[in-house]
């Protein structure tokens, strides 16, 4: 993982009129470049102990905020595009299903700045975003169903 430029290095085009900060995050990942967010176990309280928050300790919650949703995102976004997490974060941003509940429209208009005219880009998060929504339905139903009465009544070997 590179480091990672300031807000004001950043240029975030979006037609939403709230930016988000991510100065902190910024810092905050530049201070834990040697952790992989991909797969880091945030919802574990032990394990997010062992994260560096020097000098960060009282925006510690609003970090932890938004690094979730960093790794929401780039779970979404194409290997080498992760940086584009910050600019969707300061954008209002913050998951595959937020963005798969908007049409593709919808998203290019909101976003459209985001992806220095990358739009094959744009379309391969908008597609895994897609994808990610499905997944999890598909996970949802089958614990919906496995819950149901006739289930656990039924003889599977």
């Amino acid at each position: 993982m590179g480091i990672y430029r300031s807000n004001d290095e950043m240029t975030v085009e979006s037609n939403n009129d709230d930016i988000i900060s991510t100065e902190n995050l910024i810092k905050f990942l530049n201070q834990n470049q040697a952790v992989d967010f991909l797969i880091f176990n945030l919802q574990d309280e032990e394990i997010v102990s062992t994260l560096n928050f020097k000098n960060l300790k009282r925006k510690q919650p609003e970090i932890l905020f938004q690094i979730k949703a960093y790794q929401r995102l780039i779970r979404i976004i194409p290997e080498k595009n992760q940086d584009v997490a910050l600019s969707l974060i300061q954008a209002g941003i913050h998951s595959a299903l937020q963005i798969a509940a908007m049409t593709r429209k919808d998203f290019m208009a909101k976003c459209s700045g985001l992806f220095s005219g990358n739009d094959k880009l744009a379309d391969d998060i908008y597609k895994n975003a897609l994808e990610k929504r499905s997944a999890i339905l598909i996970q949802y139903m089958n614990l919906l169903q496995n819950g149901e009465p006739h289930m656990s009544s039924a003889r599977f070997n």
